[in-house]
């Protein structure tokens, strides 16, 4: 994933900027306030949302803007070109995911889209500060495991916290020197259930005893209550009938009806056949009919046409020239074939022509010889010299110009720190001043009262000597001016500077000594492109005349006049081959010519092919007309003699059917007679009566369906034999009453005495209680089980994803470390519990003997050989705030270079305000805040 553009709509002192990012390396410079750690924190809200009022992370809610929020334009190897908005809305803002496809998508998408990573791994992992590096120092190697596997490609914190929970879940099912725990609650409440049953068991013959007696009443009285429930349902039956006795004499007289019926046996379906045999009759006389139609109309379809009467004139002729239609259809195939190809090498030359831009009707280029060759070469070489040294020169005056606009932004920086002209010329005059000042204080110093007071003692030690007044004098004298003049140079000294002041001064006269010295540099540069813009300009008529020299040469040749020198032996190939295609094209056309000639004077033989062509047809058109006109009669020919064949067919259908119909009517007249029916009305009428004794029969049925069910026969029931029925009935219901009044007695002796020996539950109820607890226990047993076996493999599995991973990072990261130090370090080494580091001598060193300046690259170099590690899973730009203060020029310069060149695939985005790395990168590839804040301020 790599950012492409950062658009602001409003965020912090940012409103409606817009930043490119092309190079995988991409530099923000700017000093302090400048703006980098609003620009950071942009990136962040983005992708993962605005801060929330009540966080501690600032929103950066601009104050000259109403709009909040902007967009990242991202380009990801899934989706390719994705834009990613957040403006206000809910708690995080509200975020819309477009895709290069045209999808749009929300948070669910955005999720996709960054593998369902949020703010916690991206700021531990790719965006990383000072702060940061401090953080990760503080841990050991077991932990630093932890921290990688935890965030990287492997997993989340939630499997590591799993297998804790899942350790923890397991403590409180069971303890080895517990009593809360579950499974030893379960334990010792099991071992009392066992120990009751053993004493319940003592009683338990007695106890079944009673129970099986128990069993056998209760079987017992289900089955008299089920002999009562039957009886009873008699007796309702029977109370029904004596309300049904109309129905049951109505029975009688249907049954009385039905016995007094007497006719012959009709066919059962003697209705249905009587209707299919009029209809056979009738379908076959349709039948019959439509075939004779059939028959007249095949008689006008079948009339001979034009061209058969023609071709019966013709006949002898045209069969001879039948039995050559192979052979000539051979060649008119052949004659097509080459028109074909002729055509298609017409097409290709017209087509290649065009493409190379030569004439379509002129002759093609001729063949080159040998001193042809070596004059084109050495024109050639003349032209490839001339295009070879401007394009020296022009790289060099593109190196130069570089130069001067990397010296340019320089002064530019130098300038924005020096001060103004005048305010220079001020302090500068102030300065002099005060060395004026200094350098009087010095000279003023007491050396003339130093000078008199020696000449004062050497004077007197003259008087002594000589006894003279005179150097008395003199000594007097030469005191007085000595105490004059210490009077007199016993004045403060007067100072205009403060030391502050003076080393400002100090620093912008060094600036502008820089000043002046880039200035001289660049008019030395600028004079040294003038030299090369000089050299180049001089080469071009050269390259001119040998231009003109080439063009000529195309055009005595007969080359095409687009045509360069680096294509003409490509192209000679080519005319070679479009002049063996000439050739090819007029073999061709002289052997199709041939062909055609020979059908011509065929064709003309034929005295019936005039009637069918015109006069102006080609022999092709002419063959073609002729071979159609010959199929068409054969085709009419064959369906002549089809339809010969139909009108016999159709004659013996009509046979057929007539036979069909005659069959069927005899057939209809057996079947009347079958009913003793002379006609169709006579028979109909013999089936209506049989229909009404059915009507009959199932009237009585559904009456009988209507009363109760009895054993015996309606028919014989009167009122009398219910009534005796009814008696007998009732008697059997009273004698089942008191049996099962006998043995609820019984059960309730039963209950009492079971009661006595349950006291304390029976030995079946306390072995399944203790059957259910045992479940319940082992259930519990099985799942602290389950547990430890899966905060095991857990632990197992992440401990495999750290072995198999971590070497690997291990070994990237020393070879990052061994470059920041200029190979003074050598190895990384992670054991059990510390990190170390082999010296260049061999020596091993834990972390905390390290220097910060050491630690930091080694921080650092861990941090990006596991983003590297894990580019296939998870794939996020990099982004640093300055987090190298620490380190040294050397090494700082070695890590700006490990950057730039760390890997194409993986974007790194700096924030720094370290004016250094400027002479290390291109100008494409950085932005000056500093510049982009100022026109802010100004718009």
């Amino acid at each position: 994933m790599k950012i492409k553009r950062i658009d602001i709509y409003g965020y912090g002192k940012w409103v409606d900027e817009s930043f490119e990012l092309e190079s995988p390396f991409h530099l923000f410079y700017g000093q302090n306030e400048a703006g980098k750690s609003t620009l950071m924190s942009f990136i962040h809200s983005i992708f993962f949302g605005f801060p929330t009022r009540h966080s501690s992370a600032s929103r950066y809610e601009p104050k000259d803007s109403s709009r909040y929020g902007g967009k990242l334009t991202i380009e990801d190897k899934r989706f390719g070109d994705v834009v990613i908005e957040r403006v206000p809305g809910k708690v995080t803002g509200d975020v819309t995911v477009t895709l290069e496809d045209g999808t749009v998508g929300d948070d669910k998408l955005l999720s996709v889209l960054l593998r369902d990573k949020g703010r916690s791994f991206f700021e531990r992992i790719h965006s990383f500060d000072l702060k940061g590096l401090e953080a990760i120092e503080q841990m050991n190697s077991e932990q630093i495991n932890r921290f990688f596997l935890s965030i990287g490609a492997f997993g989340n914190e939630t499997y590591l916290s799993t297998a804790d929970q899942y350790k923890a879940k397991a403590s409180q099912l069971f303890k080895p020197t517990g009593r809360k725990p579950l499974i030893n609650e379960q334990s010792v409440i099991l071992e009392k259930k066992q120990q009751a049953i053993i004493k319940a068991k003592q009683k338990n013959e007695d106890y079944i005893r009673l129970i099986k007696e128990t069993s056998e009443l209760e079987d017992s009285l289900s089955e008299l209550k089920m002999r009562k429930e039957a009886l009873r349902e008699q007796v309702s039956n029977l109370v029904e009938f004596t309300k049904e006795i109309e129905t049951i004499n109505e029975i009688k007289e249907l049954s009385s009806d039905i016995d007094n019926y007497s006719q012959p046996d009709l066919p059962e379906d003697g209705l249905f056949k009587l209707k299919q045999l009029n209809e056979d009759s009738s379908n076959f006389r349709e039948k019959i009919e439509a075939l004779q139609l059939q028959q007249k109309e095949l008689q006008e379809d079948y009339r001979p046409s034009k061209e058969l009467i023609l071709y019966q004139s013709h006949e002898e002729e045209l069969k001879s020239f039948a039995k050559e239609l192979d052979h000539y259809e051979a060649l008119v195939q052949q004659i097509v074939i080459q028109q074909q190809e002729v055509s298609s090498i017409a097409n290709q030359l017209t087509e290649t022509k065009i493409r190379e831009q030569l004439p379509l009707h002129d002759a093609l280029p001729k063949e080159w010889s040998n001193s042809d060759w070596e004059a084109f070469k050495k024109l050639k070489q003349t032209s490839k010299q001339l295009n070879q040294s401007k394009e020296e020169l022009n790289e060099a005056i593109k190196a130069l110009h570089y130069r001067i606009e990397m010296n340019n932004d320089r002064i530019d920086s130098i300038e924005q720190a020096m001060w103004p002209l005048d305010t220079f010329k001020e302090i500068e005059k102030r300065a002099e001043e005060n060395e004026t000042n200094e350098a009087e204080t010095s000279s003023g110093l007491p050396l003339l009262p130093l000078a008199m007071g020696v000449l004062t003692l050497i004077s007197s030690a003259l008087f002594f000597v000589n006894n003279q007044p005179l150097f008395l004098l003199i000594a007097f004298i030469s005191l007085v001016t000595g105490i004059i003049a210490y009077k007199k140079t016993e004045k403060p000294i007067k100072t205009t500077f403060s030391s502050e002041e003076l080393k400002q001064y100090y620093e912008q006269k060094s600036l502008r000594a820089q000043w002046k010295e880039v200035l001289a540099l660049n008019d030395q540069l600028q004079q040294e492109k003038g030299n090369k813009e000089k050299e180049r300009d001089d080469l071009e008529p050269l390259i001119l005349l040998t231009k003109e020299d080439w063009d000529r040469w195309k055009q005595q040749m007969g080359l095409p006049p687009v045509l360069s020198m680096e294509q003409v032996e490509q192209k000679q190939a080519l005319f070679y081959d479009l002049r063996k295609m000439q050739h090819r094209r007029t073999d061709l056309e002289a052997s199709m010519n041939e062909h055609i000639s020979k059908l011509s004077n065929r064709l003309k033989q034929l005295k019936g092919l005039r009637e069918q062509t015109e006069a102006d047809d080609d022999p092709l058109t002419q063959y073609k007309k002729m071979k159609e006109w010959i199929k068409t009669v054969e085709v009419e020919l064959d369906s002549q003699r089809e339809y010969v064949k139909y009108t016999e067919s159709i004659q013996r259908d009509i046979t057929h059917y007539v036979k069909q119909e005659q069959a069927s009517r005899k057939e209809k007249h057996a079947l009347l007679r079958s009913a003793d029916a002379m006609n169709d009305e006579e028979f109909f009428q013999r089936y209506h009566k049989q229909d009404k004794v059915e009507e009959k029969k199932q009237r009585m049925s559904m009456l009988r369906e209507k009363l109760p069910e009895i054993n015996s026969e309606v028919e014989a029931l009167t009122i009398d034999t219910i009534q005796e029925d009814l008696t007998v009935k009732k008697a059997e219901i009273e004698e089942v009453k008191s049996i099962e009044n006998q043995h609820t007695r019984r059960l309730m002796e039963l209950d009492i005495l079971r009661k006595e020996i349950e006291d304390g539950g029976t030995y079946f109820d306390l072995l399944q209680e203790f059957e259910n607890e045992k479940s319940a226990y082992q259930q519990t047993v099985d799942e602290w089980n389950v547990l430890k076996v899966a905060a095991s493999l857990i632990e197992e599995t992440l401990n495999h994803a750290v072995e198999d991973k971590m070497p690997q990072t291990i070994e990237t990261a020393t070879t990052y470390f061994r470059f920041l130090t200029d190979n003074h370090y050598k190895q990384i080494i992670m054991d059990d519990h510390l990190i170390l580091v082999t010296r260049q001598d061999g020596k091993q060193l834990d972390v905390k003997e390290l220097s910060r300046g050491t630690v930091e690259p080694l921080y650092i170099a861990l941090r990006l050989a596991f983003i590297k590690h894990s580019k296939d899973s998870i794939q996020f730009p990099i982004i640093i705030d300055d987090s190298f203060v620490n380190m040294d020029q050397t090494r700082l310069e070695r890590m700006y270079q490990l950057l730039m060149d760390f890997d194409e695939d993986q974007q790194i985005i700096y924030f720094s305000f370290d004016q250094t790395i400027l002479s290390y990168i291109a100008s494409e590839t950085y932005t000056n805040l500093n510049k982009r804040l100022q026109k802010l301020k100004t718009i």
